[in-house]
């Protein structure tokens, strides 16, 4: 089982750096079938915040400070509602209620367009932080608030 972790992790962590998301994407339904849905977006988590420490680390000068540490409170106050369904959903319901999140969450960014992108400010950008809060802590995966988020203000995040 740890070759497996190992083995998508790695596939995650090179999708996201060629494509600047995805990581989650792919570890996080492997990891809860194998681990279940709590430990598997658990160790999503863990695992993929290291991978974007690496990454921050070696793009810091070209970080959007402001942009950060906005969506990172935002984020974390996103949590909470997540943190209350994962604390009361059994397990079973809980996958099931991960799998119709993720559904839900990519159609939306799949989906979403923007004839003529929008001015960046406050509101999208403390919406986005409280999705992808909501969305890490109960999937372990933000990257569709994000995506929506930067279609909307045509923010470009591609890796360097």
């Amino acid at each position: 089982m740890f070759a497996v972790i190992l083995l998508v992790a790695f596939l995650g962590l090179l999708l996201q750096r060629v494509s600047g998301t995805g990581f989650a994407l792919v570890m996080v339904p492997v990891y809860t079938l194998f681990l279940g849905p709590v430990e598997g977006v658990l160790v999503s988590n863990i695992l993929n915040g290291l991978g974007c420490l690496l990454l921050m680390l070696a793009v810091r000068k070209d970080l959007q400070w402001k942009r950060v540490l906005v969506l990172s409170g935002a984020a974390v106050l996103g949590m909470y509602p997540g943190i209350w369904l994962v604390k009361y959903l059994s397990p079973a319901l809980l996958q099931l209620t991960i799998g119709l999140i993720m559904l839900v969450a990519l159609a939306i960014s799949l989906g979403f367009k923007v004839d003529k992108p929008h001015k960046d400010g406050l509101v999208p950008l403390l919406l986005s932080g409280l999705g992808g809060g909501f969305l890490v802590t109960t999937a372990g995966i933000p990257a569709p608030a994000m995506v929506i988020y930067a279609r909307y203000v045509n923010w470009d995040f591609s890796p360097v």
